[in-house]
């Protein structure tokens, strides 16, 4: 068997909400690409216009834009820092996956980060904000579902299935990670290449 065949020989976690559980049940985690489905960045960038254009000095804008443009324009900063979305992302610490579940309302930075802007918007100018974010998308159905944050465990998963966060191969992270102490494992994240079926996916009790 060829080594990057081999399973990854610690577990990873994925943080998320439990209104995308029926879609991780249906087709695995990274089977539905969510932003896609909904247009959440074609929405979230005119937003991010719309602040720019019209409400560039509001206090909101001033200490979030920057990371809203970051998110729009789906960069990799020089620090490493990813703004990338769309794909599913994996972390060995299952406490930065707890964090990741329970900071982000909705399961998501990218629609958690879009609904924040949009109400910040709606607070500025709601004709704008619903013309942007109209009261029937299908958006809205879903996030009204009552979010619950969700930790997953990803069993079985094998080496070749996986990129790191920045999309480089992992040969160099898993050496990196090998002279650190797992609890400093919460740098190195992974993303998986493939859809993770349901029969790899545990899911973690967090009242437990």
């Amino acid at each position: 068997m060829s080594v990057y065949k081999e399973e990854l020989g610690f577990p990873l976690f994925h943080g998320t909400s439990s209104i995308f559980l029926d879609s991780i049940n249906q087709s695995g985690l990274g089977g539905e690409n969510v932003s896609k489905k909904f247009e959440i960045n074609a929405m979230f960038s005119q937003v991010v216009d719309a602040f720019n254009s019209k409400y560039k000095d509001c206090n909101w804008w001033v200490g979030e834009g920057f990371i809203c443009e970051k998110m729009v324009r789906q960069e990799v900063t020089n620090g490493g820092f990813n703004f990338r979305y769309g794909g599913v992302y994996l972390t060995p610490s299952l406490k930065t996956a707890k964090n990741y579940a329970t900071s982000n309302k909705y399961g998501s930075e990218l629609i958690s980060y879009f609904i924040r802007s949009y109400e910040e918007l709606f607070k500025l100018d709601p004709m704008l904000a619903d013309k942007i974010f109209p009261i029937a998308h299908p958006l809205r159905q879903l996030i009204a579902l009552n979010p619950v944050p969700v930790v997953l465990e990803v069993v079985g998963i094998t080496k070749d299935c996986l990129v790191t966060e920045q999309g480089m191969p992992i040969e160099e992270q898993l050496e990196l990670m090998r002279q650190f102490p797992e609890e400093m494992w919460q740098q190195f994240n992974f993303e998986s290449t493939k859809p993770i079926s349901w029969e790899n996916i545990k899911q973690i009790d967090l009242n437990g």
